[in-house]
């Protein structure tokens, strides 16, 4: 009488190599034909002890645990939130009398990329004279630029163009990589007023982003010496000015809740004339104006 014929198990075709991110629930597959009575394992190299064995987990991590679909020839090891740690050999098993039959799989954990914030910055001229034009730049990039716009405010109040015939603004938008770009808004303003003077800012719609700068329109300044009372007209001048910029502490105007701080000091001299000649015994009474913020 013939003895029945036994078939050996049989590992079937699967992936030998698994690629994912940080976070991701990593899925490496063994498949077995023929299993009858045997019994699936699976261990990490070079660790002998094992991660599972049969349909239960040996490991007291609770991320790792096997899938096996009933009446199926599938008995793959699931480890969820897979890290960088996690990356490695991983070898299913199947366990006979005296050998054992191995199927290697390489889990290969990629760092999961860091996003890149949208960034917004503001550039241009912040002291200018009555009658010139001013000039202000907002370059934000964003991560969707379907949707993405930006706007103007002045001192806390959206910029309305619609009436006024001396602001134009001038908006480019470039893409850097898949629905992302850059937007660049110009803001020119032409025959400067005195009332023009104050903190403009750009905002971008995406993630309420803000940068603004402090605007100072003036007109001609003069120095006068204090003993004969002569007049040099456009006498150099140094102006001290603020320019605000994202991410601050304080707040640019009651109207926002959006941070601002001030992180920038420019002294600017507007002329470049000859250096005044002070008598010495004036000097001692103009140096104690300028220490205390002006000069009379």
């Amino acid at each position: 009488m013939r003895k029945p014929i036994r078939h050996h198990p049989i590992f079937l075709d699967t992936p030998s190599l698994i690629t994912h991110e940080e976070g991701d629930t990593a899925v490496l597959f063994c498949s077995v034909s023929n299993l009858g009575d045997h019994t699936v394992s699976w261990r990490r190299l070079p660790n002998p002890s094992p991660l599972t064995i049969g349909p239960d987990s040996w490991t007291q991590d609770p991320r790792v645990q096997a899938e096996h679909v009933p009446n199926s020839s599938q008995w793959n090891l699931v480890i969820e939130r897979v890290s960088v740690a996690d990356a490695g050999q991983y070898e299913c098993q199947v366990s006979r009398r005296r050998t054992l039959k191995r199927q290697m799989v390489t889990l290969i954990v990629r760092e999961k990329p860091v996003a890149k914030l949208p960034r917004i910055e503001i550039s241009g001229d912040n002291l200018i004279r009555i009658g010139s034009r001013l000039s202000l730049v907002c370059n934000a990039t964003l991560l969707d630029v379907s949707a993405e716009r930006v706007a103007w405010w002045k001192d806390g109040q959206p910029l309305t163009l619609d009436n006024e015939d001396r602001f134009k603004v001038h908006t480019r938008v470039s893409s850097t990589g898949f629905a992302s770009g850059v937007i660049s808004s110009k803001l020119e303003l032409k025959d400067a007023r005195v009332t023009d003077s104050g903190v403009y800012l750009c905002r971008s719609t995406e993630r309420a982003q803000m940068a603004g700068v402090k605007v100072e329109v003036q007109g001609e300044s003069t120095l006068k010496r204090a003993d004969e009372g002569q007049g040099y007209a456009d006498a150099p001048r140094v102006q001290v000015t603020e320019k605000l910029t994202e991410n601050g502490a304080k707040s640019a105007t009651d109207i926002f809740s959006y941070s601002i701080c001030v992180i920038t000091i420019s002294c600017q001299l507007l002329t470049a004339l000859p250096p005044l000649f002070v008598p010495r015994d004036n000097y001692n009474k103009l140096e104690a104006n300028v220490q205390g913020g002006h000069v009379a």
